[in-house]
């Protein structure tokens, strides 16, 4: 354990993957691994590895395979579903459809553990939602119809409605996904800042790694071999980093700290640079 750092995600000897019975696709095993609050980890891996798996099965979304997932000390198999929603917020990668609902309206979903059985929203839930608003910078678009937005401005109102939940540990599956550079580069920021300022605990999967790479405190590295928990220095240094592309031709240039092709490629001619 971090000395005086609180554990708020474990997973011991779980499991993940779908259906039940003899019918169960186990998508991989083995997994243990522990964070802790005021950090930030990113979850690597190619395409269809079971990252989204992962953070589905740790937010309670489906359930484990085997093993045990707990979120702020609360077995998330047991433990009621509002009292783990003030606990870990997620967004996925998933098409939303929200009908009728305004932005404001969709992010003040997130208020779902305080708002009570009338689910009435009082001028602190009011606050913040503006406060999760103006964070991903969408605060404008308030009154603008859900159904209106395009699709990065949908993942920001997503990701506005988890910091609107306010909960100890947010999960995100590929946040950066549909955004311009300069909106990836403020949705980085902002997992920074609330890692930093709020003690958060930040877990989220991308395919942006040498943007992401900066910003994080540890790497969940998802591999064939399984998962790998490692700082980004250890990755780096063991060639771990290249071991999650195993067989694409990749290697990892370790002082531009970005993936090359093993097999060199022609520069660009003159001609096609001017």
């Amino acid at each position: 354990m971090k000395a005086g750092k609180r554990v708020t995600v474990k997973a011991e000897s779980l499991s993940i993957g779908y259906g039940k019975g003899k019918g169960t696709r186990c998508v991989a095993g083995g997994i243990d691994f522990a964070l802790y609050e005021g950090e930030l980890v990113l979850l690597l891996g190619r395409n269809g590895i079971g990252k989204s798996t992962l953070l589905r099965t740790l937010s309670a979304m489906q359930p484990a395979v085997a093993g045990r997932v707990e979120v702020c000390g609360n077995d998330v198999s047991r433990v009621s579903l509002r009292r783990l929603s003030a606990s870990v917020s997620v967004v996925l990668t998933d098409k939303t459809f929200a009908g009728g609902l305004r932005t404001d309206e969709v992010v003040s979903l997130g208020r779902y553990p305080y708002t009570g059985f009338m689910g009435r929203l009082s001028d602190a839930d009011r606050r913040a939602v503006r406060e999760a608003l103006s964070a991903v910078g969408m605060l404008h678009k308030e009154r603008e119809y859900f159904s209106r937005l395009s699709d990065g401005e949908r993942q920001k109102v997503m990701t506005a409605k988890a910091l609107a939940q306010e909960s100890d540990v947010i999960l995100l599956d590929e946040p950066t996904a549909f955004l311009d550079l300069p909106s990836r580069l403020e949705m980085l920021a902002l997992m920074r800042r609330l890692v930093a300022e709020r003690s958060k605990t930040v877990l989220f999967s991308t395919h942006d790694i040498e943007q992401a790479l900066p910003y994080a405190d540890r790497l969940l590295l998802f591999s064939r071999s399984g998962l790998r928990c490692c700082t980004v220095r250890e990755a780096v240094g063991s060639g771990a980093l290249e071991e999650i592309f195993d067989g694409c031709g990749l290697r990892f240039d370790v002082g531009a700290m970005r993936f090359m092709l093993d097999t060199p490629f022609p520069p660009a001619s003159r001609a096609d640079t001017e």
